[in-house]
């Protein structure tokens, strides 16, 4: 009975553990398209400024697919957060 409650405990941590890996990552990759998105926010205000309006506008078209892409991974990222 005691080998039972050992393995269940056991399998429930590992888990929990699993779960937490996957929400650690989902947020990590939430951050990194957010701060992409900061990057080519950044590089399209830089090429405006020095007259390369086209440049600029197909960055900051970038950035902001980036962004929403963010949004959605941090969206999913809630909903795992909320499970837990």
């Amino acid at each position: 009975m005691a080998l039972i409650i050992v393995l269940v405990l056991a399998a429930l941590t590992v888990g929990v553990t699993l779960y937490n890996g996957i929400l650690v990552r989902r947020y990590d990759r939430a951050t990194r398209a957010y701060d992409e998105s900061a990057s080519l926010s950044r590089r399209a205000t830089t090429a405006l400024s020095d007259g390369q309006v086209s440049r600029s506008l197909k960055l900051a078209n970038e950035a902001t697919a980036r962004l929403e892409e963010a949004v959605e991974l941090a969206h999913l990222a809630r909903r795992w957060d909320v499970l837990s």
